[in-house]
């Protein structure tokens, strides 16, 4: 089964984490899913909470999940200030 690539871009806000979780969801249920996160502008963390609930339902879905987090980019640069440094890693 070929993995998906979904890519993240922008400012994400707590407005956006709703459709973020429906569409991460309906494609881990179809398959594999790499999620690209280097066209992040911003983000807060509702966001990190899909991603992180999309970890979770990848296993429990027995589905790989990727997400590519760029050291320079936003999401990689929150992290720390939320003590969550690990929460991603494989």
């Amino acid at each position: 089964m070929a993995m998906v690539q979904h890519d993240l871009q922008g400012d994400l806000r707590a407005g956006d984490a709703e459709g973020l979780r429906a569409a991460l969801l309906m494609a881990l249920q179809a398959g594999d899913l790499r999620i690209g996160t280097a066209d992040v502008v911003s983000a807060d963390t509702a966001i990190l909470q899909v991603l992180l609930s999309a970890l979770q339902s990848a296993r429990q879905l027995d589905r790989v999940l990727e997400i590519d987090l760029p050291p320079d980019g936003a999401l990689a640069r929150l992290l720390p200030r939320l003590a969550l440094e690990g929460a991603f890693a494989a």
